[in-house]
């Protein structure tokens, strides 16, 4: 992965940078519970982190979670799904097939997750599709997600749009997570009502406050009020894998 120019970070991630703002994340998932003694079921995960949006997500959700910059993300899918004949892919990792599965992911890296990646960097439509097939579309992060990219992306009014109808769809609902999105839906309205008007910089915006983007990015109009109701052998395995897999070229 390094020669490919992905740089390590905690144990099984990686990351890279697709285009201005976006940001290219791997992370090796393993399974070695129900796998034979010295052995690991891998797969990857790839994601895309949009450098503007997450910030405000994590904020307006109040997620507090370790980020480290990189591990809350924008648009999520598995490798395998990438593949030709699209489908759930894993890996079966032993001491002596790590350097060859290693190999096999680093080539699907290059061939078919950075290719989708740059796709998504490039196509707002396509991005905003594979956000809202995300499985965090069970929990407030992920309507968070759609409602604040909308705006970074020139639609602020869809963004209040999307949240108000999956508020909608909560009915009478109280549990812990309808009441979740309520509270995320609330501080949502605060923050779309303090964009700027089109055309001015917004100095919340972390690619104007970061460094990490290479061109300024625009925040645009104001959304109008509306109401907010509604074993230890298969891990040795697995270190061996991640170890082959961050210095396999494919």
């Amino acid at each position: 992965m390094v020669e490919l120019g992905w740089r390590p970070r905690a144990a099984g991630w990686f990351t890279t940078a697709i285009a201005a703002g976006r940001t290219g994340v791997l992370a090796v998932g393993a399974a070695a519970e129900h796998a034979a003694p010295g052995t690991a079921q891998v797969t990857l995960h790839v994601h895309l982190r949009c450098e503007d949006v997450q910030p405000p997500v994590r904020e307006l959700t109040g997620d507090t979670t370790p980020d480290g910059g990189y591990r809350s993300t924008t648009a999520v899918t598995s490798i395998g799904y990438l593949m030709p004949e699209p489908t759930w892919r894993t890996w079966s990792v032993t001491p002596s097939s790590a350097a060859a599965v290693a190999a096999e992911l680093a080539a699907a890296t290059r061939d078919a997750a950075r290719p989708w990646l740059e796709r998504l960097s490039a196509d707002p439509g396509l991005l905003i599709g594979a956000v809202s097939a995300s499985p965090a579309m069970t929990s407030a992060a992920g309507p968070c997600t759609v409602a604040v990219l909308l705006p970074r992306l020139g639609r602020p009014d869809e963004g209040w749009a999307f949240m108000a109808e999956r508020l909608a769809r909560l009915g009478d609902r109280t549990d812990p997570a309808a009441d979740h999105l309520r509270r995320t839906a609330d501080r949502l309205r605060g923050w779309l009502d303090e964009l700027p008007t089109p055309g001015e910089p917004d100095p919340r915006d972390p690619c104007l406050t970061s460094g990490n983007c290479r061109t300024p990015r625009l925040a645009w109009g104001r959304v109008r009020e509306r109401g907010v109701h509604g074993g230890g052998g298969g891990q040795a395995a697995f270190a061996g894998a991640r170890a082959a897999v961050a210095v396999g070229t494919g």
